[in-house]
């Protein structure tokens, strides 16, 4: 894993955002992650930003993309609810698996 460009890590910080709401949510719900983001009470569409759910049974992942990607180093950005627990482990940091224009990428980004 490199170390993250900007772009990264702005995606990474919003995304940390979600995944610990989503995590909070499941909690009080007896175990079960929330379908949308919308019922989480979340926009999926931000003024930069485009934000995925994805559900896989208890387990989830989040992707925020940005909307306009022409002059990003990085497209997109994904984790999964392990990133509390990596964070939580190592001082803040944790890992995401990123989109660039030459492929896809893991980066370590700080929370």
């Amino acid at each position: 894993m490199n170390g993250a460009p900007a772009d990264a890590q702005q995606l990474a910080t919003e995304m940390f955002e979600l995944i610990d709401r989503i995590a909070d949510y499941r909690s009080s719900h007896e175990g079960k992650p929330p379908k949308t983001l919308r019922q989480l009470g979340v926009d999926s569409l931000t003024p930069n930003t485009i934000r995925r759910l994805a559900i896989q049974g208890r387990t989830f992942t989040v992707t925020v993309l940005y909307r306009r990607r022409e002059s990003r180093t990085v497209q997109s950005c994904s984790a999964g609810e392990d990133a509390l627990e990596q964070a939580a482990l190592n001082e803040g940091r944790f890992a995401v698996s990123c989109d660039t224009p030459s492929g896809p990428q893991g980066f370590e980004v700080v929370r």
